[in-house]
């Protein structure tokens, strides 16, 4: 049987410097602050600047309008000026998210992240005040957690929120700015307090005090997936939808969520330049992500003796996969120089993906991106590889024609720069076909 091909093309050198891989744990009052003002200030202008590019599975990007959503998720667009109608199944993505840095942050069963103004529990149910929703109550059991202070560090930020959807335990559990825990059950938030009633007594802590509230993980959460298509759709104050049914029309969205309620915006969302839903990302439309699939090796030869893991749909620090203003829900986390291999099953036709330097190498990082095919009998050849890619580059597409071959390796190797701030993406890296 053919090997793999080996990652490393050259001698490694004897030395080189290593990045650091994380900033700092959190940030106080005063930076959760800042970076709420930035977010306020920026969100508008990242959800505006450029017109929005709509990704197809089988055509080239194009720069388009969202203007209406319609049961079945029949999407209409203006597509270059002109009306156009198409199924969620044929799009990858559309728009770029924002940056969700503000607080507090309702994390739903379901997968979602609600950005609000206002939290507060009730009578065995959480209440929410936003713009974008108005008043809403929801029964407990469908939230996760509420991060009431989110991190400043993205990175931090994101560690966070994935230790919320994961954390096991017994009880309803408060994460303090501290670092300390507390276990009980959660019977309110208001304005001030967070109040939980322990075995012993009940303790009333400081909303100030509180970094995150987690309910009940008795076990670890994984997004549960529809039957048919689910959409990711992306608001301007940071929301991400985990969706199984969507309407916009007339500027008014009304969404049902995955594993979690059905929700109204109270007003039109398309003020004069910042149309509040922002981007769309399909999962189980007519493509197979590779973060969705077993990889069958991976090997990672560090330059000195640093080992780095790969992650899907996380970038190597295990952040959230961010390029020069955007946000990916689906990709493949790699540090230099390491290669991931996969089997192709059910005869796909064609590989697409963008490949980046994440965001957190800053303008630092340089990488060379490759794919190798297995077609057989001739063994594994180079069908695709990128010039040097740095840090602060926009994401540069590609597409492989599979021609029947039987597995797919993808390989991140050194550049001009050692190893240091490698963080390389493939971002919506997808099998398309048969």
């Amino acid at each position: 049987m053919p090997c793999i091909p080996n990652v490393l093309t050259a001698a490694v050198p004897a030395a080189a410097a290593v990045g650091g891989r994380t900033g700092p744990r959190k940030a106080g009052l005063a930076g959760g602050l800042s970076a709420w003002l930035l977010a306020s200030l920026l969100a508008p202008v990242l959800a505006t600047a450029g017109p929005p590019q709509l990704v197809l599975v089988d055509d080239s990007p194009r720069p388009a309008e969202l203007t209406a959503i319609a049961e079945g998720w029949r999407l209409s667009f203006l597509d270059a000026g002109h009306p156009a109608v198409r199924s969620a199944a044929d799009i990858v993505r559309w728009g770029q998210r924002v940056e969700a840095v503000q607080g507090p942050q309702v994390i739903l069963s379901g997968g979602s992240l609600l950005v609000v103004d206002r939290v507060e529990v009730r009578d065995g149910r959480l209440w929410i005040e936003s713009p974008t929703w108005g008043q809403v109550d929801m029964p407990l059991e469908a939230v996760r957690g509420i991060v009431l202070h989110p991190p400043h560090d993205a990175t931090v930020r994101d560690r966070l929120i994935d230790r919320v959807r994961r954390a096991t335990g017994e009880h309803d559990q408060l994460w303090l700015e501290n670092e300390d825990t507390a276990g009980g059950q959660l019977t309110a938030i208001n304005g001030r307090q967070v109040l939980l009633r322990t075995d012993t007594d009940d303790v009333a802590v400081a909303i100030s005090d509180v970094l995150a509230v987690v309910r009940r993980p008795e076990r670890p959460t994984a997004t549960p997936r529809p039957a048919g298509l689910e959409v990711l759709i992306g608001l301007r104050d940071g929301s991400l939808l985990h969706c199984q049914g969507a309407v916009l029309a007339e500027g008014r969205l009304r969404v049902q969520l995955v594993d979690g309620p059905e929700l109204a915006s109270v007003d039109p969302l398309l003020p004069d330049d910042a149309p509040a839903v922002v981007s769309l990302e399909v999962l189980g439309g007519r493509v197979t992500y590779l973060p969705d699939i077993q990889p069958i090796s991976y090997r990672h030869i560090p330059y000195l003796d640093l080992a780095w893991p790969w992650h899907a749909d996380r970038n190597v620090l295990g952040g959230q996969l961010r390029d020069q203003g955007g946000l990916y829900s689906k990709g493949l986390g790699m540090h230099s120089a390491a290669r991931l291999a996969y089997s192709l099953e059910g005869n796909p036709r064609r590989f697409d993906a963008a490949v980046a330097l994440d965001q957190a190498a800053g303008q630092g990082g340089s990488v060379v991106f490759r794919v190798f095919l297995d077609a057989g009998p001739e063994g594994w050849r180079k069908a695709w590889e990128s010039p040097v890619v740095r840090g602060g580059q926009p994401p540069l597409p590609l597409s492989v024609e599979l021609g029947g071959a039987r597995r797919l390796a993808l390989l991140v190797d050194f550049a001009d720069r050692a190893d240091v701030l490698d963080y390389a993406n493939w971002l919506d890296p997808r099998l398309v076909g048969p």
